[in-house]
């Protein structure tokens, strides 16, 4: 990630934001898409809200994946435990 922007081989994903508004605690709030091939995904970026933003480049290793959760402001996933061996996943993922 960079600047709010996933990124995927260096270049970042499309991404359709609305106007900001006031989150209810008021917090900016940016609304949008982003799209990872055919599918799109709604988003919610809080910019106020201390996070790891901005980080990588990351080298996955052989046999690994880096996993980014789906709450990137608050998600504790492969920005701070690292790469994660392909043979400890469980279950199947279905979109």
């Amino acid at each position: 990630m960079r600047n709010e922007r996933v990124l995927l081989n260096g270049q970042p994903l499309p991404l359709s934001l609305a106007e900001p508004t006031t989150a209810p605690n008021g917090d900016l709030l940016l609304s949008g898409t982003e799209r990872l091939g055919a599918i799109e995904y709604r988003i919610q970026i809080l910019p106020d809200r201390p996070a790891l933003r901005t980080f990588g480049p990351v080298l996955v290793p052989a046999a690994h994946v880096f996993v980014l959760g789906d709450n990137r402001d608050a998600s504790r996933d492969s920005r701070f435990f690292g790469a994660v061996p392909i043979l400890s996943l469980l279950g199947r993922v279905h979109l």
